[in-house]
């Protein structure tokens, strides 16, 4: 079969998934049409398995492995007993994955009291490997609020974002109730930055996270804390700032981005503002 023939098939057995499955494909437009036909091959393959495949918990699909109870494990064994539920995972072609380090035994509790008994569906296929995320399981606000104001603080420092957009939200609310444009709060930030040459000696503690919540998906963060850190001005001139810096996050249930921030050599001014 030629390479337009093999689009033209391609082309079929994605309008037949999505139609059948609700698949969505990228642009397919750099890979060869006889390597995105195998690959399309596979995923209708996988996709008619899960719908007939009957649900199982990861304990039976792992072979109901023994392993002892978390209290039964001594501080000093834990590692290895963590690492050999890892290689269980990983013999039977799954993988558990986290955003962050958490202590072994935290881990080891989690694998056999929460993540075993999930129940997922009985698929098999050579190269394919099931993936389980953490933070899926444990969804934890404080903390990526907590990422998203140590980013802003981290340009801060280097006197620039590299995606600022990642950081503040699309409308950003001001106290009071006043909308900006994320546009314009960018443009403030990169002027404010702007008024020194160097930061140096950054500092900060957050000291307290409060997460508040409107429905299942819309939810506002808040967080206190204090910082400092020395400022080299144009002129040469240095300065030490510190004081109290709050910000406020919200989120409409995925990332969590930057609404609203108080920091010490962080002036707010309006005329740099645009209003919704």
């Amino acid at each position: 079969m030629d390479n337009a023939q093999l689009r033209i098939e391609n082309d079929i057995l994605k309008l037949a998934m999505q139609a059948e499955f609700g698949a969505e494909f990228m642009d397919f437009a750099d890979i060869p049409p006889e390597v995105e036909n195998n690959f399309l091959k596979m995923v209708r393959k996988v996709e008619e398995m899960e719908r007939e495949a009957p649900l199982i918990s990861v304990f039976d699909f792992v072979g109901r492995p023994l392993v002892p109870h978390s209290d039964e494990i001594a501080d000093d064994a834990i590692d290895a007993e963590l690492e050999k539920l890892y290689a269980v995972l990983e013999g039977n072609d799954l993988s558990l994955v986290s955003i962050r380090d958490y202590p072994p035994r935290h881990m080891y509790k989690f694998i056999t009291e929460e993540l075993f008994p999930f129940e997922m569906q009985d698929v098999r296929m050579p190269g394919m490997v099931g993936i389980f995320c953490y933070e899926d399981f444990h969804f934890e606000p404080e903390e990526d609020i907590r990422g998203v104001i140590m980013s802003f603080l981290y340009g801060w420092e280097k006197l620039q974002w590299r995606n600022p957009k990642e950081l503040i939200e699309e409308h950003p609310v001001q106290p009071g109730g006043n909308m900006v444009t994320q546009e314009s709060l960018i443009r403030h930030m990169i002027l404010e930055a702007g008024k020194f040459s160097s930061v140096q000696s950054l500092e900060y503690n957050l000291h307290s996270i409060e997460v508040k919540w409107t429905d299942e998906l819309f939810g506002m963060g808040y967080a206190l804390g204090e910082m400092r850190y020395m400022a080299t001005f144009p002129d040469g001139s240095e300065q030490w700032f510190e004081g109290e810096c709050k910000f406020c996050c919200g989120t409409l249930g995925e990332e969590w981005r930057l609404h609203y921030f108080q920091i010490p050599g962080f002036t707010w001014n309006g005329k740099w503002l645009d209003y919704e």
